[in-house]
Order: C-alpha cells, then sequence, then structure tokens
C-alpha cells in the first residue's frame, strides 16, 4: 500500500474499503436522485415520460432543477475532497463516486416506472451551462469507463507510490471529455423536444480516444514506455 492507506486518525483504512464505502455512498445517493426524478416526472408529465413529450417547464421549476444540479455536484465533489491524498487521486474518487451514482439513477428509474425501456430511449442528461441529451446507453457506458479509470488510479497510487500520467495519454482522455461534452450538446441550443438523432460517431472516437490514454498511462507506470523519462503529469500517492 502507499503512503496514503492509513488513516492517523486511526487504524488502516485500505483502498477497497475506501472504494466499498464511496461506492455505498453513490449507489444511495443515486436511489435519492431517481426517486426525486421520478416524482418530478410524476408531476410534470402525470401520462407518462418518454421521447414524444414537450420539454417546456415553467422558469421556477428549471431554476428549481439548475440549483438541484449543481448541488448535486457539489456534494460529490465535496465527499470526493475529504479522500486523503493528491489531487489525482481525488479527482478519481469524484469520477468514482459520479459514475456508480449514475449508473444507480437509472437502475432507480427502471424499478419504479420501468423507465429506461431501452438503453437507446433519449434522456435529458444535464441543464447547465445549456441542455444535455442523449440515449441512456452513452452515459452508462461512459460511467463504466471511468470507474474503470478510477478505480486504476487508486490502485497505481496504492501499489506503486506514485502515478505518472503521459502528456499525450492526458491530452487523449481530455478530448475524449470534450468529444463526449459535444455530443450531448450539439443539438442547436436549447428546444423543447428530444433531438431526432445521437452523434454516436463522437462518442466512439471519445472511447477509442479515452482507452488510449488509458493504456499510455498503464505502459508508462507498468510497461516501461518511457522509462528513462520523467515527462508527464505526476502525482505521489
Amino acid at each position: 500500500m502507499g503512503p496514503d492507506a492509513t488513516d492517523r486518525s486511526g487504524g488502516e483504512r485500505t483502498t477497497p474499503g475506501l472504494l466499498a464505502w464511496m461506492a455505498i455512498f453513490a449507489l444511495a445517493f443515486g436511489y435519492i436522485e431517481g426517486a426525486v426524478a421520478h416524482y418530478l416526472r410524476m408531476h410534470l408529465y402525470p401520462a407518462g415520460f418518454d421521447d414524444t413529450i414537450s420539454l417546456v417547464v415553467d422558469t421556477h421549476t428549471l431554476a428549481v432543477e439548475v440549483g438541484r444540479e449543481i448541488c448535486t455536484l457539489l456534494l460529490m465533489i465535496a465527499v470526493a475532497a475529504l479522500t486523503k491524498g493528491p489531487f489525482l487521486r481525488r479527482l478519481a474518487s469524484f469520477a468514482y463516486i459520479f459514475a456508480i451514482w449514475d449508473l444507480s439513477y437509472y437502475a432507480a428509474l427502471r424499478i419504479f416506472e420501468g423507465w429506461p425501456s431501452s438503453p437507446y430511449d433519449w434522456d435529458l442528461l444535464f441543464l447547465v451551462p445549456i441542455p444535455w441529451f442523449g440515449p441512456v446507453l452513452a452515459p452508462m457506458m461512459i460511467s463504466g469507463i471511468g470507474i474503470v479509470g478510477a478505480v486504476s488510479v487508486h490502485l497505481i497510487l496504492d501499489c506503486r507510490g506514485k502515478l505518472v500520467v503521459p502528456w499525450l495519454g492526458l491530452g487523449l482522455v481530455n478530448a475524449a471529455l470534450v468529444a463526449w461534452e459535444i455530443s450531448f450538446m450539439a443539438h442547436g441550443g436549447p428546444r423543447t423536444d428530444f433531438p431526432s438523432h445521437y452523434r454516436w460517431w463522437l462518442f466512439n472516437l471519445g472511447v477509442a480516444s479515452c482507452f488510449a490514454g488509458y493504456l499510455l498511462t498503464w505502459q508508462r507506470n507498468y510497461g516501461g514506455l518511457g522509462a528513462h523519462s520523467s515527462q508527464g503529469y505526476a502525482s505521489r500517492g
């Protein structure tokens, strides 16, 4: 275990234990988020929620929803910030919490109202800074990829006490995030209905870019790639 594995307040805090507690928080929070969305849909769309509904809501409800989304992110950031260790470990904790929360949210809605009925059902993902749209499969796949990356960061920092992310690898992961964001927001601005199509090619480009960044980072830390060079973002456990 790396130098961050010990909790000085008493006892040994292992990474599996940390990940387990964060997962419990994210699962519970996702359930709560799903319950809130369920009640909101019952209020706004009593006939049912699908991709044929009108997305027009009153300004008061919109303002409340934007505030709720911001507070949701702040709550996850605050919990991740409690992780002991460098910034990269805390960033990985946020990604891990967010990803499990997202998957738990969709699982809760599936239990509550049988939605989504298909992984290709459209959803309004976020409202900030503009509405994000996409088939539910897209954010669920991104969440799975995020869990892989977040757990890898924690394990590498524990096993090696140091993580070096090559600049190219960092650029590829950030390029993936930008591609995914564009794929969700490239719908022509605010609208009253769901888009007619999703840019899967842009999503897939992001997946390829992200895994390429992961691979470069794994090779840099375990495969000896660039063993005699420290170029990259280095973080110690």
